[in-house]
């Protein structure tokens, strides 16, 4: 509200000041216009890497705490919780500087005021006061301040838009949540955003170490030497061939050495003559004389 209210003010002094101007060229008025150009912003300095590191490692820091906290929530009673959720605000409000980075766009400036509202409100307000419409739009707030970094820094890391998205459906329950229902909605918001946070804070150190990690470009390139084509290697068969026969004119005779033979010397045995046994010789038989020869009988051949 006091915001809103802000705004219409701010609209209402422009109307009276161009009434006025308009009232001016009527009456004749002498006006003379002066077209001013509008005052420079100071440039961002790029931040040193000293700088980079420490914001990173502030951001992980930061990054622990806000989930341990929503991890806690809800308190134990609304005055506890009233105050554990302020607590959370306010480390969200230094987070979102550190992942956004140094130059802040305008939506992001309006949300982190908000948060920074409700933030002070929460803690420093009356306890007599009902906190939960207050809750409502410094969540809203919180939802829309990361979304915006996401799509700025973080599109490619699914994890935070995952994170995100589960914080946008804990955030439309609140408008039919009140009392202790309420305090557990919020405390499922918040802890959805400490996972976006944390998916974050991660993103931004692996940047950081594969940055430090790639070695800088040197401004003269080297001329490449010609490279030496590679000869393949020709594949292993996985059956070993025959090895081809060398030319006989190239192949070198090797000179044939025959062995000389060594004849064993004949060894005769010698002969063994067995010993003549001399046969007694059998005596004669003593011839028999034979017997007269008869006569034979004179045949008369003239008979």
């Amino acid at each position: 509200m006091i915001f809103i209210r802000s705004a219409k003010a701010s609209v209402l002094a422009t109307l009276v000041s161009s009434a006025a101007l308009a009232i001016s060229a009527l009456n004749g008025c002498a006006h003379t216009e002066t077209t001013l150009p509008p005052p420079e912003q100071p440039a961002t300095q790029p931040q040193t890497a000293s700088e980079i590191v420490t914001r990173v490692t502030d951001l992980q820091g930061k990054a622990v705490e806000y989930a341990a906290g929503a991890t806690k929530l809800p308190g134990r009673n609304e005055i506890e919780d009233r105050a554990m959720v302020g607590q959370q605000f306010a480390t969200l409000g230094q987070i979102i500087p550190l992942v956004a980075g140094a130059e802040l766009p305008g939506d992001l400036t309006q949300q982190l005021r908000i948060i920074e509202s409700t933030r002070g409100q929460l803690l420093n307000g009356s306890a007599e006061l009902s906190i939960e419409p207050t809750v409502d739009s410094g969540l809203r707030a919180a939802h829309r301040a990361l979304v915006s970094v996401n799509q700025r820094s973080f599109i490619e890391v699914p994890e935070v838009a995952k994170a995100l998205d589960a914080m946008k459906l804990k955030v439309n329950e609140l408008d039919s949540a009140t009392g202790p229902l309420h305090r557990l909605v919020v405390s499922q918001a918040l802890q959805a955003s400490a996972q976006a946070v944390t998916a974050m804070a991660g993103s931004m150190e692996t940047r950081l170490i594969d940055k430090n990690a790639t070695p800088a470009s040197p401004a003269t390139p080297p001329v490449p030497a010609p490279a030496t084509p590679a000869v393949p290697a020709p594949a292993t068969p996985a059956v070993t061939p025959a090895t081809p026969a060398v030319p006989e004119t190239l192949k070198p005779e090797a000179p044939k050495v025959e062995a000389p033979k060594v004849e064993a010397p004949k060894v005769e045995a010698p002969k063994v003559e067995a010993p003549r046994v001399e046969t007694p010789a059998t005596p004669a038989t003593p011839a028999v004389p034979a017997p007269p020869a008869t006569p034979a009988p004179t045949t008369d051949l003239n008979k």
